[in-house]
């Protein structure tokens, strides 16, 4: 009853406006190019040494307010690095966790970060 009072008055236009489809564009379907040439196949992948280890870096709160939370990223990260290990590792080599407190603190975070990138 409100919206009939107010086209009424002015407020809304009596007659909804309809509302233009989209023009459609027509899609030409073009065969890829055949090639004559047969492709080389790729670099054989090369297992490294089993003796290396992948390392593998997380970093988060493990001390200070949101220990915790850090505490359950370092044991899903642990877990998952057993998991793998026990399946054979990658390419072979077993992977090696390293943990990093970064106490949630963006400066401590940045030196934690460098840190590890350097190892």
């Amino acid at each position: 009853m409100l919206g009939v009072a107010c086209a009424a008055w002015g407020f809304l236009p009596a007659e909804p406006k309809p509302v233009p489809k989209p023009a459609r564009k027509a899609v030409q379907k073009v065969a890829p190019k055949a090639t004559t040439k047969p492709q080389e196949p790729a670099a054989p992948i090369v297992a490294p040494s089993a003796e290396a280890a992948v390392l593998v870096a997380i970093a988060g709160p493990m001390t200070g307010k949101y220990a915790l939370a850090g505490e359950q990223i370092r044991k899903g990260a642990e877990m998952a690095t057993a998991d793998i290990n026990a399946k054979g590792g990658v390419l072979g080599q077993k992977l090696q966790l390293e943990v990093g407190d970064d106490a949630c603190d963006p400066k401590q975070a940045v030196s934690v970060a460098n840190t590890m990138v350097n190892k």
